[in-house]
């Protein structure tokens, strides 16, 4: 087993998220900081009941609880706006190195966040968000308190987890929280209940929760698009604003869900007593196609293995009683005619 490092004993400081690892101040003098952290399915097995088309992603709630952990830490906990760039597949085997930086304040008391990966370190850092931290809090929250709501109809959601299947949106059991519903206009309520094998403690609030309280939204408008050729696309979050967290630790939620265009939508999480734990001024989602979710799993630590054909010097005397193969060689994958059969390139 590898020795654990001395975070503090290498100048960082450690943090209390499960997908951080360290923290470290800049010595500039700024108050910038950055944030590290690593993902796998081996170490984070819930992600894999996160999957669009075939893909594993870190799903946008994922992003959000990052920056709020990152803005407890830094002293501005309110979210002004998160914007998503791009996917992060989470591959098969491996593991993605996270890095969220956050920079100075400026004028307005706000300061940037952003989150990158990489799979390696012989590959380039990826953006995946960039958005604002600040010490505002959010719009009014819709008191919950009383539930279900007078006068809402009860939507069914009995098979709403295969529908989503359908559609391309493949949610294991830890993402299949939406256990019942109800709508009144362009109002949803609905309460959402963690999965059993996914752990709440160290998340603002755990991703999961966040991601399931979303499908919400496709139950009285359709959540399915089609590019010009006909592929279908899936409509992923792709910007937060005005998000704040009033309590953490939930395991589950009522919430409200208001959609204020085709596109965008205010929520309010609260307890089972009606206690606010979430506000969201805005969230506001957009179709991505398959073809972009296939671009973003092509760098090399998807490519486990590679065929190299390695021409050696002909032996001089071919009747001659051949060497033994050296052991080493027989590991790298070097056979005895001189070609090099498949071998792991990670």
């Amino acid at each position: 087993t590898p020795a654990v490092a001395d975070l503090e004993g290498l100048g960082l400081g450690t943090i209390d998220h499960p997908l951080l690892d360290a923290a470290m101040e800049q010595a500039d003098g700024i108050g910038a900081v950055t944030f590290t952290g690593r993902l796998s399915l081996r170490t984070h097995p819930w992600l894999a009941d996160h999957s669009v088309f075939g893909n594993v992603l870190l799903p946008g709630s994922a992003f959000v609880d990052l920056a709020l952990h990152a803005g407890d830490h830094t002293g501005h906990a309110h979210l002004v706006d998160l914007t998503l760039e791009a996917p992060l597949l989470v591959p098969e085997q491996g593991t993605v190195h996270l890095q969220m930086i956050v920079g100075s304040e400026n004028a307005d008391g706000e300061r940037p966040v952003t989150i990158h990966s990489r799979a390696g370190r012989d590959e380039p850092w990826a953006l995946h968000a960039s958005g604002r931290l600040g010490t505002s809090a959010a719009g009014p929250a819709v008191d919950l308190s009383v539930w279900p709501p007078a006068g809402a109809e009860a939507l069914p959601v009995e098979t709403l987890y295969d529908d989503l299947a359908v559609k391309g949106y493949q949610y294991g059991p830890v993402f299949q929280g939406l256990t019942a519903a109800w709508s009144s206009g362009d109002d949803v309520y609905a309460e959402i209940a963690l999965g059993k094998d996914a752990d709440p403690d160290g998340y603002g609030i755990h991703p999961a929760l966040l991601d399931a309280t979303l499908h919400a939204l496709g139950l009285t408008r359709g959540t399915d698009q089609q590019d010009k050729d006909g592929n279908e696309k899936a409509q992923l979050p792709f910007s937060w604003s005005g998000v704040d967290l009033h309590a953490t630790g939930a395991s589950t939620v009522r919430a409200h869900l208001r959609h204020t265009s085709e596109t965008t939508a205010e929520i309010t999480l609260a307890d089972g007593a009606g206690r606010l734990v979430a506000r969201i001024d805005s969230l506001s989602v957009r179709p991505v196609d398959t073809a972009q979710l296939a671009a973003a799993g092509t760098s090399t630590h998807n490519r486990l293995f590679a065929v190299e054909w390695t021409p050696l010097t002909a032996v001089a005397d071919a009747s001659a009683t051949p060497e033994p193969v050296p052991h080493d060689l027989i590991l790298a994958g070097i056979t005895p005619d001189g070609l090099t059969s498949t071998t792991d390139t990670c």
